[in-house]
């Protein structure tokens, strides 16, 4: 008596691969569709203009001689900031950006407030572990400071101006 084929192991040897390739490819497929991309950055072209203007304000703090020592107490969220530099009067309008390398829904901007003449003070939610970029900048007077950290870890961060301006 002959075997019905489903009781051979050769078509079992040859759909199982081709079974496995499928459903491997529908979950990967679903993956795509559900899953966002979280982009850093939506309009490329708009910041590639926008280049010059960007050197302008890094000259602008090689200028002022402008430095920075950002300290984050990870426990309370707490960021104070020791601004330094030949400034006439220090600015009222610090903004600090904690940039995710990656992805953009762990970015954070923060306005900080004035405490002593050269000191600011902010909070920041609870950040997750990893490397982060940190833009100082003051809008009223035109300058930025930037740095990579890696936070919580380094809890204590220099902010100077590019070295090559």
């Amino acid at each position: 008596m002959v075997k019905p084929w489903y009781k051979e192991p050769w078509p079992w040897f040859f759909i199982a691969p081709i079974a496995t390739s499928v459903c491997v490819g529908m979950f990967m497929l679903r993956m795509s569709i559900v899953t966002s991309d979280g982009l850093v950055s939506d309009d490329y072209y708009k910041e590639g203009r926008a280049y010059n203007k960007t050197l302008e304000r890094d000259e602008m703090a090689a200028q002022l001689s402008a430095q920075a020592i950002v300290r984050l107490d990870d426990v309370t969220g707490d960021i104070n900031v020791r601004l330094a530099g030949d400034f006439t009067t220090f600015p009222q309008d610090l903004v600090l950006e904690v940039v995710h390398p990656t992805r953009e829904g762990f970015d954070q901007t923060l306005n900080l407030t004035p405490t002593l003449a050269p000191e600011f003070t902010g909070s920041i939610e609870k950040l997750m572990p990893g490397p982060r970029l940190l833009e100082l900048s003051s809008p009223s007077q035109g300058w930025r400071l930037r740095a990579r950290t890696q936070w919580p870890a380094q809890d204590l961060t220099y902010l100077n101006p590019p070295a090559d301006l």
